[in-house]
């Protein structure tokens, strides 16, 4: 359960950090994908994350921290669900047409969260 903690870490950082320094390559090369993507189908993903995510934090030196994660990323899915895709679809313009200080504050955010994923392991 560690490793995944680690991939998770590692993947917001670097995450996180493409979108503090370079927005536009982000916008265009990643998060222009879920334009076109069936959020229904994929919304298991995050539902099991979520899972794996609360099985891991009884290896983490910060467990609280693991389940918040994992309790929003199981609402993620659900939501995901629930939600019609037209309105998933408005959700993804908006980050799409964002300006670039929002989408470097998002960065910021995700450069935090995977280091302090990082830290819990």
């Amino acid at each position: 359960m560690g490793l995944f903690l680690l991939l998770i870490g590692i993947f917001w950082v670097v995450v996180g950090t493409l979108c503090i320094f370079a927005p536009s390559l982000i916008k265009k090369k990643f998060f222009s994908k879920f334009q076109n993507m069936d959020f229904k189908k994929w919304s298991v993903v995050p539902i099991i994350a979520g899972i794996i995510f609360l099985l891991s934090a009884k290896s983490s030196t910060n467990p609280i921290l693991i389940v918040i994660l994992g309790i929003l990323a199981i609402a993620k899915g659900v939501y995901a669900i629930l939600t019609a895709p037209e309105k998933i679809k408005k959700q993804i313009d908006w980050w799409l047409n964002v300006k670039s200080n929002v989408f470097k504050a998002y960065g910021v955010v995700m450069l935090i969260l995977g280091v302090l994923v990082l830290i819990s392991i």
